[in-house]
């Protein structure tokens, strides 16, 4: 699959590609909130990258790997070294963008929906200036909540 950055006022051709990061289709794409350079994308590969969209050369722009090892339904930044994954199947993990041992660094919060007596997860919300919120649901009733994410540093 393939991410392509594009200049809005000039479509014809893409500033960047990047072509080989993962392996399916791409269900997620955001900026770094304070770097503007950097951009997450999420996929249905399991994996959430980090790339310097300064540099030109996928492998070299490639600077971090999350193996969430379930498919990526959603992914953002909860804060300048906080990344989130949230897959489909409702596996929620936070990664610290700061260390190099990306899954030591990480905080596995597992499957969402028993924890928060939930049905389904629908996304994480998350404002920055604000505790992160999980969007979730249930199909047994009209219960739909807004529950805050623990803080992890």
């Amino acid at each position: 699959m393939e991410i392509s950055l594009l200049d809005s006022r000039a479509t014809a051709r893409p500033l960047l590609e990047y072509v080989e990061s993962h392996s399916d289709d791409i269900t997620d794409l955001s900026f770094h909130p304070s770097k503007p350079s950097v951009l997450l994308s999420g996929s249905t590969d399991g994996l959430v990258n980090l790339y310097d969209t300064t540099i030109t050369n996928e492998d070299d722009a490639l600077t971090q790997v999350f193996n969430h090892g379930h498919s990526i339904a959603h992914a953002g930044f909860l804060s300048d070294h906080e990344v989130f994954a949230l897959s489909h199947d409702e596996i929620f993990s936070v990664y610290d963008s700061d260390d190099d041992d990306t899954q030591d660094s990480a905080h596995h919060f597992g499957d969402l929906r028993p924890q928060l007596h939930c049905d389904y997860v629908v996304d994480l919300v998350n404002s920055h200036s604000t505790r992160p919120l999980v969007g979730a649901g249930s199909h047994r009733s009209a219960l739909s909540c807004l529950i805050p994410v623990p803080l992890l540093t």
